[in-house]
């Protein structure tokens, strides 16, 4: 074959490279947050809103079988959960983790401040953790001159 057609096969094979880095880079960006390779944690779903005085949160923890497989650790001001999965979860759809297996859920959540952390209370029903912190909220009123 001509010498042209083996240089732009080359170019092509040097952009298809180029694409493959790329995405595994767009997907490291993205995902690392989430995922810890080193451990095969994964960082859950998980939603916060405000119920009155309670800072509720939501976690999905899909694959947790019961609530013995969790666990909640509250250290200066931050909470600490920790879920087993029932059996892991293969990771190998998307590049940057091929080979990779979802073992256990991880995530800290900050404190609001006034949190009462001796009244926290937490209940694991159809997959669902949902943690109530009640909060002391204070209002001052601030004078205008």
């Amino acid at each position: 074959m001509e010498e042209w057609f083996y240089r732009y096969l080359e170019e092509l094979e040097k952009e298809f490279r180029r694409i493959r880095e790329e995405m595994a880079r767009i997907e490291e960006e993205f995902l690392k947050p989430i995922y810890d390779i080193e451990s095969g944690a994964l960082e859950p779903l998980y939603e916060t809103e405000w119920v009155g005085n309670e800072f509720v949160v939501r976690v999905d923890l899909a694959g947790v079988r019961s609530k013995d497989d969790i666990s909640l650790y509250l250290t200066e001001g931050r909470l600490s959960l920790h879920a087993r999965l029932e059996r892991p979860v293969s990771m190998d759809d998307i590049t940057l983790f091929r080979g990779r297996r979802v073992t256990e859920y991880r995530l800290e959540i900050k404190l609001p401040p006034g949190a009462r952390e001796e009244d926290i209370k937490a209940r694991f029903r159809n997959g669902v953790l949902e943690i109530r912190i009640p909060v002391e909220r204070k209002s001052v009123e601030i004078k205008v001159e």
